[in-house]
């Protein structure tokens, strides 16, 4: 019977160090997909160069024609 249980815990123990193996693995692989994806992301100095435009004037110019009155007359409802 100790045989057994022996046996038993080399298995689990066997099976423990290859899933600590393969935990190992997926962790590894993802932070190596991660910082490759974040260098990705870094713009490089000729990149996300901004357009510059002239900023509007404020005075304008415009035409009228027609006449003017000195007074008003407000309209009473």
């Amino acid at each position: 019977m100790s045989v057994s249980i022996i046996r038993i815990s080399y298995i689990i123990r066997k099976n423990l160090q290859f899933m600590n193996k393969v935990v190992s693995l997926a962790a590894i692989t993802g932070i190596v997909l991660v910082l490759a994806f974040a260098v990705n992301l870094t713009p490089a100095d000729n990149q996300a160069t901004a357009e510059t435009t002239p900023f509007p004037s404020r005075e304008k110019v415009i035409s009228v024609t027609g006449t003017a009155t000195a007074s008003v007359e407000p309209d009473l409802l």
